[in-house]
């Protein structure tokens, strides 16, 4: 049956009241309605307010935004560039997009489809079609993304479509470990729950690594430490994304990851803006790893 209010409503009988028991009920939450927060938005149901912009995209009236009204939905707050220097955000556990305006290769594999996406001036997101056995095939979208939502269990990885500006790896860092740059890795499970800076442990030590001391090229240091490229790092914080972002300190910012071994790291980055050095950030590494 449907409600006044819109809501379907599906009810059994049961052979021990004898009485009709609600089985099934839509909307489960306002999060069910159809692109209730408008184009290029998530819907979180967990969150308040429910609606918010993708990263990238900023609301098309931030009066009606204010006042809760997300029929406008959200536009891109800097244009793509549509060549290769685009870029994409990773979501996880999202209910993917309506597909009026998709389409599907059941043939690609996700970096294929990455790249197709790339070639297309349309193209704003892609996404695995089976996500059985690890995934395969591919699915596009074009144009606005609609109905989108966030989703506590299962799920699917939606990778969205944004400029190179609003990705966080294309930031200038220094290089701190000879030419190539290299990150701090952290075990999140092994983050004190102090507020002190350096209250952390690091991953492990089973790795040698020997930088250059910028004020003496001639010095070298040796710190027993892990050591990852920047390949790892990226993929493990989904190219050092926002969303992925834990906070800043006097270094610079620190993210959230997850290794190819499934544990969750964090990753403090040390950037030209920071008020310190390649030296000052060893040394904290130094300390780290001595607890």
């Amino acid at each position: 049956m449907i409600t006044l209010t819109g809501q379907i409503q599906r009810f059994v009988l049961s052979d021990l009241t004898n009485s009709w028991q609600l089985f099934y009920s839509a909307p489960a939450d306002q999060c069910d309605n159809f692109a209730v927060c408008g184009v290029n938005s998530n819907c979180d149901a967990n969150r308040s307010p429910t609606c918010e912009c993708l990263q990238g995209f900023i609301p098309r009236s931030q009066e009606n935004w204010n006042a809760q009204n997300w029929s406008d939905g959200c536009v891109r707050r800097v244009n793509l560039d549509y060549g290769n220097s685009d870029g994409f955000l990773k979501y996880q556990r999202m209910k993917l997009p309506d597909t009026s305006t998709s389409w599907f290769d059941k043939s690609m594999n996700l970096e294929e489809c990455k790249n197709f996406c790339l070639k297309n001036c349309s193209c704003t997101a892609y996404a695995n079609l089976d996500i059985r056995d690890g995934g395969s095939g591919c699915l596009l979208w074009f144009n606005n993304i609609v109905d989108v939502r966030k989703l506590t269990t299962g799920g699917q990885d939606l990778f969205i479509r944004v400029a190179a500006s609003e990705i966080g790896v294309k930031r200038t860092c220094r290089n701190m470990m000879n030419i190539r740059e290299h990150c701090t890795i952290l075990s999140l499970e092994k983050i004190c729950d102090q507020k002190a800076s350096n209250c952390h442990q690091l991953t492990g030590k089973n790795q040698v690594v020997s930088w250059k001391n910028h004020t003496d090229n001639t010095q070298k240091e040796e710190i027993d430490i892990p050591i990852f490229d920047l390949s790892t790092i990226a993929n493990a914080t989904n190219d050092f994304s926002i969303i992925n972002k834990l906070g800043e300190g006097g270094f610079g910012p620190v993210y959230k990851g997850t290794l190819a071994n499934g544990q969750d790291v964090a990753v403090k980055r040390l950037c030209n803006n920071s008020g310190q050095g390649p030296k000052e950030f060893i040394n904290e590494v130094v300390l780290i790893a001595d607890l």
